[in-house]
């Protein structure tokens, strides 16, 4: 009899901690410029009552959060910018224990391990991981070559401007050049900035727009407790945002890119005695408008004085 009832609440309390138990990641794989992709969340648990919610988050980021759901409807409040507008749930996910994401136009950089997590009255019921894996879309020749000519001629126009850039900062950092391109109305693009072997202590970094005008996009200080600090520049508030703030990576994520926004940028880190450690250049193409915008830029460019 003592050793049926000890069964009975050994069964009970394993079931228990299955719920709260997180589960492995499973992997999803899909091209970049793919329509959507689904990331499955099955649950068994009870999860139909009102007290009851889901979380998809990404945990690297310092915003973390994917997509919320509740019994009523969607919560996105403190969702992460670089997703709005891109996911979905279906509206009977609590009720089905089908919490599965949509996540709509897929990107290399969504890459990641995505978290899902079942909660009741403030408790996770369940955690399941998944694992994103979106790859580029395989060459096609024809719109390879497309973009070969403007590309090429990019690079040429945009040769004297890089030249005037780099010559600022030639004497007091190591320089790389990096180039980014981006659809004038795209959602958002990153300058990046990834480092990964280790830097002297870095107490401060910046990035600025060079040319065709120079203007301060946002500057990075760290406290005494050790943490950074985001400071958008005059114009930027609400469209700069940083998802990873360490030693290592300082890439700037510039929402809703305009035409008037291709340009050469120049991001410095600044070691404790306030010098100059490092330095990179990242030229940015605005594709739709490129002609006007470096016309532009070659315009406004003879009218300045020399240095």
């Amino acid at each position: 009899m003592l050793k049926s009832a000890f069964s009975v609440f050994l069964f009970c309390l394993l079931r228990r901690l299955d719920c709260a138990v997180s589960q492995h990641a499973s992997e999803v794989q899909v091209y970049e410029g793919a329509e959507s992709v689904l990331l499955p969340c099955q649950v068994t648990a009870d999860v139909s009552s009102d007290s009851t919610a889901v979380v998809w988050n990404r945990d690297e980021f310092t915003i973390p959060m994917v997509h919320k759901r509740v019994q009523s409807s969607d919560e996105l409040t403190k969702q992460n910018l670089r997703y709005r507008g891109r996911t979905s749930m279906r509206a009977t996910a609590l009720q089905t224990g089908d919490l599965s994401l949509t996540l709509r136009n897929p990107t290399v950089s969504d890459s990641g391990t995505y978290t899902c997590t079942a909660r009741k009255a403030g408790d996770d019921l369940k955690e399941i991981h998944v694992q994103l894996k979106v790859s580029e879309t395989p060459p096609r020749w024809p719109i390879v070559v497309a973009f070969v000519v403007p590309v090429l001629l990019l690079a040429v126009l945009f040769g004297a401007l890089v030249y005037r850039a780099n010559n600022k900062v030639k004497n007091r950092a190591v320089s790389t050049l990096k180039a980014e391109r981006v659809t004038e109305g795209a959602e958002y693009i990153k300058l990046p900035w990834n480092e990964s072997k280790d830097l002297p202590a870095a107490v401060r970094v910046k990035w600025t727009r060079e040319q065709p005008k120079h203007g301060e996009i946002c500057e990075c200080v760290k406290d005494q407790t050790g943490h950074w600090k985001l400071e958008p520049g005059p114009g930027y508030k609400g469209r700069v945002q940083m998802d990873q703030l360490t030693e290592g990576d300082f890439t700037l994520t510039l929402m809703r890119p305009r035409s008037n926004d291709g340009g050469v940028y120049l991001f410095v880190v600044y070691g404790q005695d306030e010098k100059p450690i490092k330095a990179t250049i990242v030229v940015l193409w605005v594709k739709e408008t490129w002609w006007k915008t470096i016309t532009g830029l070659f315009e406004r460019t003879a009218s300045d004085p020399e240095e």
